[in-house]
């Protein structure tokens, strides 16, 4: 009976609900309606209409509660593009959401619930509202069968572009994206990066404001060496670029009026601070310059466009590794890496000075490296060339030389570390005479300064291949290879060479003749000029015991100044009675050690080159004679006195009435001696020369290298010196070869010397004093 009770009640409920509704419905419109039923009344919808018949979509919509839909409207699929456009009846759905356009604030809101993609609601000043830029032309439908909303639109809503396309136009726009564009095509796995999230674009010119053109490269593997590099160097790489990524990405959708004052924390970690500007039109982020672009829909988020991000240039830190890959040299780094140096160019380097010369890549050019050429590059202290070369002046040669980083083993340098000559000449700068420095101001990374050359930068080779040819050391070479010294033994510390070249032997030609000959003294001359251990051109004042090639021991004294220029050193050798002069500039630096180029021709005690051997080298047998006949000339050949002479080629001295027997013969050989003080105005054709006659020569040079002698009191008569060679006793006693005698005739009258027997001069007297007497009488 309770039962029956029941059912009754529950009948009755459900009946006077039913009457309850039906009359509220029919009291509003008369009849019940659905959202289709709307679409359905109104013309204006009858496309859309038919293509949710057509999709099957009809009854899905049936179906929902709590909903908004946006309904376009006929004109919507005028185009062709709307016409062949994909249709998803989710991306006009608002789920769990009955919008009134009462409820729409003015300004901009973003959307991203109860909707298949974010939304930008756009509510204007004159009420018109948008919806992703499609306009609400019928407003605010509302059915009485179902809890929702239709709002009528002008343009179809579809899927909204993928983030790479959206940049794509951007770029095409010319809105100066081409950078970030760049980035994003180079990364794989962005989309997924992206999704569900607000980015932050960085224009081009906030990438300049930030980072240099090198640092860009690296960011955006300009030179597409990511994908081929070894996974111990991509790691970082790949890491950094996705943390460059991370840092402009929050996994929140944000913007229009909802971003202002709300705080986000990127996928980097570090927390972004968000304001609206202008009714949520454009916003800015840690107080920056509010965003060119915003409310950007992508397919699955929003992104914004800025001119300035202040965090941009924190999102990567750089080293020297990364600034390789950002100058193209990531060969470089590959070689390092598989040298095991890696450690030169990676993290703990910042921390240590160094600079780092790195070749200029050409296009599909690769360079072949070792362990010690690839230390070659390197100087372990920071080298700032303009300052360096600071008070050098630019007409003018400046050297300086620092040492490597490749420290040879014992056997070669000593241990030693190999050096580099930087040589600076207006304005520009090179490496040991041959690898030209691009820029003279370094790309500067924590303590690391890294300079561009024209070309790999080789280690110094053998000795042959040390010497510039234009030094002209040829003729030291031929010496050197006929005493066996063009490979020097391992002596475990390294050899300096004193080597004569450029005109050195040509100056002295008269010793080169005479040496060609005599493989003793070429021996001797070579073997003292190769000295134990390391003394370059810039050593300062310093005095050391080391033993030339020979075995003998050797002090040596370098002595220099400290101006800065190329002015010469000094090297003070026991062996050798002369200063040798070594140039600044000229160091050779070989894989044994140094060789300094001499600008003259030095001989050591231990050599013999007397006056006589350059008198027979000449050839001139007659003269020689001469000169032996008197006991007082003779002398100064055998002796080796401080005099020099001048010799007659043999050919020439024909044109001379002169003979043994000749009474003014003496005087001939004296005007042709010039005492040993006055031998170097000879040399270097400086002021005049005295001969033993006492009668001065003057000299003067036709051309280079060319001199002329003639008698300063005498006729205007020349005579050429055609060589010349010194003893090796100094420079005080040398032989001149003239083409053609100097002669007694050129004498000013005046200065002449008449040779008469003595009655001769007698009977002239008396003649002479007879006939003044008969003069005076016949008066």
């Amino acid at each position: 009976m309770k039962v029956k009770s029941w059912s009754i009640v529950i009948q009755l409920y459900w009946v006077s609900l039913l009457m309850a509704f039906t009359s509220s419905a029919q009291s509003t419109s008369g009849e019940f309606t659905s959202v289709v039923d709307i679409l359905s009344e109104s013309a204006e919808f009858s496309t859309f209409l038919r293509l949710l018949q057509r999709n099957g979509h009809i009854p899905y919509l049936n179906e929902l509660q709590n909903f908004t839909l946006l309904a376009p409207v006929n004109s919507a699929f005028a185009s062709e593009f709307e016409k062949k456009a994909e249709f998803d009846v989710k991306n006009y759905v608002l789920d769990d959401l009955v919008l009134q356009t009462s409820q729409i604030s003015n300004g901009t809101t973003i959307l991203r619930d109860s909707v298949k993609f974010p939304l930008s609601i756009h509510h204007y000043g004159n009420g018109e509202i948008s919806i992703n830029k499609a306009f609400i032309v019928e407003p605010d439908l509302t059915p009485n069968f179902q809890n929702a909303t239709v709002h009528g639109i002008s343009t179809l809503l579809p899927d909204p572009p993928k983030v790479g396309n959206l940049l794509e136009k951007l770029e095409s726009d010319r809105e100066g994206v081409h950078l970030f564009n760049s980035l994003i095509k180079s990364f794989k796995g962005f989309e997924s990066l992206a999704s569900n999230s607000t980015l932050l674009i960085p224009f081009d010119v906030n990438f300049y404001k930030d980072f240099n053109h090198i640092e860009i490269n690296y960011l955006l593997d300009a030179f597409n060496h990511l994908s081929t590099v070894e996974s111990s160097i991509a790691r970082d790489w790949s890491r950094d670029r996705e943390r460059f990524l991370q840092t402009l990405l929050c996994h929140k959708i944000i913007g229009g009026l909802e971003a202002d004052d709300k705080s986000l924390i990127n996928l980097a970690g570090q927390p972004i601070k968000f304001r609206s500007w202008n009714l949520g039109s454009c916003m800015s982020v840690n107080d920056s310059t509010p965003s060119v672009y915003s409310n950007m829909i992508y397919d699955r988020g929003i992104a914004h466009g800025f001119t300035e991000i202040p965090f941009l240039h924190s999102a990567v830190s750089f080293n020297t590794e990364k600034y390789l890959h950002g100058m193209n040299s990531t060969d470089f780094v590959r070689e390092l890496f598989f040298r095991n140096l890696q450690h030169m160019i990676r993290d703990e380097s910042i921390t240590k000075k160094m600079t780092i010369f790195i070749p200029e890549t050409a296009l599909n050019e690769k360079f072949g490296f070792t362990k010690p050429s690839l230390l070659y590059h390197f100087i372990e202290d920071q080298v700032w060339l303009e300052d360096e070369f600071l008070s050098s002046n630019d007409e003018q040669p400046s050297t300086k030389m620092f040492q490597s980083a490749f420290c040879s083993s014992n056997k070669r340098l000593g241990g030693q570390c190999q050096r580099l000559k930087i040589q600076k000449l207006r304005g520009s700068y090179t490496i040991n005479s041959k690898y030209k420095i691009l820029h003279a101001k370094p790309y500067e990374i924590g303590k690391t300064l890294i300079y561009t050359i024209s070309e790999d930068l080789q280690l110094p080779g053998d000795f042959l291949s040390a010497l510039n040819p234009f030094y002209h050391c040829s003729r030291s070479l031929v010496f050197l290879r006929q005493s066996g010294l063009l490979k020097l033994p391992a002596n475990t510390q390294g050899y300096t060479v004193l080597l004569p070249c450029f005109d050195s032997w040509g100056f002295f030609d008269l010793n080169f003749e005479y040496l060609q000959n005599n493989a003793t003294a070429v021996n001797l001359i070579m073997k003292n000029l190769i000295l134990d251990g390391l003394l370059y051109s810039d050593a300062k004042n310093v005095t050391v015991e080391t033993r030339n090639i020979l075995g003998e021991k050797v002090s040596l004294s370098v002595s220099s100044t400290d101006d800065g220029g190329d002015d010469e050193t000094t090297f003070q050798l026991s062996t050798v009675d002369e200063v040798i002069r070594v140039n600044h500039s000229l160091d050779s630096f070989f894989d044994q050690g140094v060789i300094h180029p001499l600008q003259s021709a030095y001989f050591p005690r231990a050599v013999n080159i007397t006056i006589s051997d350059l008198l027979e080298t000449t050839g001139a047998t007659e003269f020689i004679n001469f000169l032996e006949h008197f006991q007082d000339l003779s002398s100064i050949i055998k002796e080796n006195k401080p005099y020099s002479i001048l010799v007659p080629t043999a050919s020439s001295l024909n044109m001379e009435p002169v003979g043994i027997n000749s009474t003014n013969l003496q005087d001939f050989l004296k005007l042709h001696i010039v005492t040993g003080n006055y031998t170097k105005n000879l040399l270097h054709c400086e002021g005049q020369a005295n001969t033993t006659l006492g009668e001065p020569l003057l000299c003067r040079e036709s051309s280079p290298g060319s001199y002329l002698l003639r008698l300063e009191n005498g006729a205007d008569h020349e005579v050429r010196i055609l060589r010349k060679g010194c003893s090796s006793f100094g420079n005080e006693s040398c032989i001149f070869l003239i083409d053609r005698p100097i002669s007694l005739l050129w004498l000013s009258q005046q200065k002449s010397h008449l040779h008469l027997p003595g009655i001769a001069v007698g009977v002239g007297v008396i003649v002479g004093v007879f006939s003044v007497v008969a003069i005076f009488s016949a008066y």
